[in-house]
Formats: structure tokens, sequence, C-alpha cells
């Protein structure tokens, strides 16, 4: 009997190989699979599913609770599991589609983004290493001679403050 060959996505091969997703269950999840009606893309299949929009006051709670979350359990190693789920519900928040036009959503990316820059300012590194990760692959990394950053963007207009006056 001829194999099939299946071809695998670049995420779908970093599961593989890191022993996440067994060997015999890759058919089932090929690219060459029919995309199901409640994804919005073949890459979101092992997610829940995105909204159109949500509730601004679903939206608002959610963000405070994140926030409080954010604060009151900093990143260690391990992580904290109550950390992982505000991550989880902050990405939930940020996959609905009407999320980036709402006041709100802004408002708190503003607020978080002011917090670090805040602290990278007041920040001297004298030995080492001091790194910031500011959201998905964008970090900055401070030694006591350079600072770089990785992934970072300025986003639009309404989303940047001027700092100078």
């Amino acid at each position: 009997m001829p194999q099939r060959r299946i071809r695998l996505s670049p995420v779908w091969r970093l599961l593989l190989l890191a022993g996440l997703f067994p060997a015999s269950q890759l058919s089932a999840f090929s690219e060459e699979t029919t995309t199901p009606a409640f994804v919005s893309s073949p890459r979101r299949l092992l997610t829940a599913p995105e909204l159109s929009d949500a509730p601004d006051e679903w939206i608002d709670r959610s963000l405070q609770w994140v926030n409080y979350i954010l604060q009151h359990y900093p990143p260690g190693l391990p992580e904290h599991p109550v950390r992982r789920a505000a991550l989880i519900r902050l990405d939930d928040i940020l996959h609905i589609e009407s999320a980036p036009r709402k006041e709100l959503v802004q408002a708190f990316y503003r607020k978080r983004m002011e917090g670090a820059v805040a602290d990278i300012e007041q920040t001297k590194v004298n030995a080492g290493l001091r790194i910031w990760k500011l959201y998905d692959l964008g970090f900055l990394v401070r030694s006591p001679a350079v600072s770089i950053t990785f992934d970072i963007v300025v986003g639009g207009k309404d989303l940047v403050t001027d700092r100078s006056g």
C-alpha cells in the first residue's frame, strides 16, 4: 500500500518534535484536512473559536481581572497557573475581531505599555541582563551598556502617548 505524504505546518512540526502530539494522530490534523466552520483559520483549530464581538462589560471586567493578576503574580519560573490563565484570557479578548476598535481595550493597552515604559526608564542594570516581555514576541533586553528590542512596533497613532511635554 503506498504511503500518503502529510504536509505539516510549522506549528504541527513543533508540537510533534516537542512530543506534545502523538505521531499516530497526524493524519487527523494535516493541512489537507477540511477546516471546520467554527474556526476562522486552520491555524486556530486547536484554540477556542474567535468572536466577532463581545459585551463591553465582560471585556472590561476581564481586563480588570487580568490587570490585577499580572500585578499580583509577577513573572517567575515556574509560571504561576493563575498568571497563565490571565494571559490566556487576555489573548481571548485580543482575538475578538472588534477588540482593536474598542476604547476600553485601547486604554488597557496604553496603561500597560505606559507602566512598562516607566519601569524601563527607572531601571538601571548594573550587571547581567534584564528582560521585559511586552507582549507576544515583543521584548526589550537591557545590559549595563546597551538596550536591544525585538519585535516592537509603534502601533496606531492613537495608541502612542507623547511623553515629551
